[in-house]
């Protein structure tokens, strides 16, 4: 019985620091695609007027890759929240 319980523990672990781990790429990833973004388009001049001039939305890009890292965490520290209270109440 102890060794189901523990082989059915590895793949939670795993999947547990996987989650952690892609949120915190995933941030991190998005805040520097910002900052890169950012700084090219402040170097582009601003368009004439009568001219066509388009912005891609990089502040709304960044706020859902931070919104979507920080959901993939979220998820992570539940689990492993959930797999405590279980190992706790199953001794």
């Amino acid at each position: 019985m102890n060794v189901i319980k523990r082989a059915s523990n590895i793949p939670l672990l795993i999947l547990q620091w996987a989650l952690v781990l892609w949120g915190t790429v995933v941030i991190a990833v998005s805040i520097n695609t910002y900052l890169v973004e950012a700084a090219y388009f402040a170097d582009i001049p601003a368009a004439s007027p009568g001219e066509d001039s388009y912005t891609p939305p990089i502040f709304q890009r960044m706020g859902s890759g931070v919104a979507s890292g920080l959901a993939s965490v979220g998820v992570g520290a539940i689990l492993f929240y959930l797999r405590r209270l279980y190992l706790r109440t199953s001794r």
